[in-house]
């Protein structure tokens, strides 16, 4: 298994609808991709307008066949020029003991 966490900040225009679009299309995507176990849509209290999406992932391969979808893409693209303010990071980290 695989967790991703993926934090960016939101342009401050945008910060009230930026959880309605990751509600509405995000999360309705990655409902969709079978390798997505798991996500989680978050907000740091202690910086304004910081997301963070924590998505867990069946393996690699899993991730790496739902990042070349379509619909992926154009999420994506969306996200790009709408809410980010300054460039994303992501990170992948292998999951050594679950529940």
């Amino acid at each position: 298994m695989i967790l991703r966490t993926f934090v960016f900040q939101a342009s401050q225009s945008k910060r009230r609808t930026v959880t309605s679009f990751m509600r509405r299309r995000a999360l309705r995507l990655l409902k969709r991709i079978p390798a997505c176990r798991a996500a989680f849509f978050t907000r740091n209290p202690g910086r304004r307008g910081e997301y963070m999406w924590v998505t867990v992932w069946t393996s690699p391969a899993g991730l790496r066949r739902a990042q070349r979808r379509p619909d992926w893409k154009e999420v994506v693209r969306i996200e790009e020029g709408d809410y980010f303010a300054g460039r994303p990071r992501h990170r992948h980290y292998q999951v050594l003991f679950r529940k």
